[in-house]
């Protein structure tokens, strides 16, 4: 604020800092299916009720009300809290073709979970992610094709036994797959082509009992 001399106000700035809260979004992929930020209306405000765009910190949720079962993402920045899966079938997260960098899920609190809500609910990730906030799965089918495609974070095996990390890279590739914390009997499988490696680069933990099964 400036006053002058004879303290009249003559300039004055407000600032407003409006705080949101992350709001439940559920994919529906219509008109396009690409993920960006604030900018393409393809999401579904649940509490609102009404179609909005993504925004930052949002809790976005992929299931069966989709339209589009493919998710592309147009951002290297696209930061959710927390990206849940509850679909019955196969979808698909990648990054959109032909832009560099190329889309990626960011954020280091952000986390994915992965429910299985039928024996064929399979999450297929195509991309690089950097996000580090972990993966759940919960009785789900997940399947990295990339290096990062599950992130940084630690990956926990969880649910009742039917939980599925798949490892199903193309020849020449690396896959370096983040700490392992088995609480329920899972399956590690490989079903990649060609030669690639595989490394789990960080510890391998559970609850006493619980088996990793890995397989070819």
């Amino acid at each position: 604020m400036i006053v002058d001399a004879c303290g009249q106000v003559v300039y004055s700035v407000t600032n407003a800092l409006t705080i949101q809260w992350p709001r439940p979004l559920v994919w529906i992929g219509s008109p396009t299916n690409i993920w960006d930020i604030a900018n393409t209306v393809n999401w579904s405000n649940t509490a609102a009720g009404t179609m909005t765009a993504f925004n930052q910190g949002d809790d976005v949720v992929l299931d069966d009300r989709a339209q589009s079962t493919s998710v592309l993402l147009a951002s290297p920045y696209i930061s959710p809290n927390t990206i849940t899966f509850n679909a019955s079938g196969t979808m698909g997260i990648g990054s959109l073709p032909g832009i560099s960098p190329a889309g990626n899920i960011y954020g280091p609190n952000t986390r994915l979970i992965v429910n299985g809500v039928t024996p064929y609910s399979r999450l297929v990730i195509s991309n690089d992610n950097s996000f580090g906030g972990g993966t759940i799965i919960n009785d789900g089918w997940v399947t990295i094709l990339r290096n990062g495609s599950v992130g940084s974070g630690t990956i926990t095996l969880a649910g009742s036994g039917a939980s599925i990390l798949e490892v199903q890279p193309t020849g020449g590739t690396y896959i370096g797959i983040p700490g392992i914390n088995v609480t329920a009997d899972s399956t590690l499988q490989f079903n990649g082509s060609g030669a690639y490696a595989c490394v789990i680069v960080g510890p391998i933990t559970g609850l006493p009992g619980k088996k990793l099964t890995i397989s070819k």
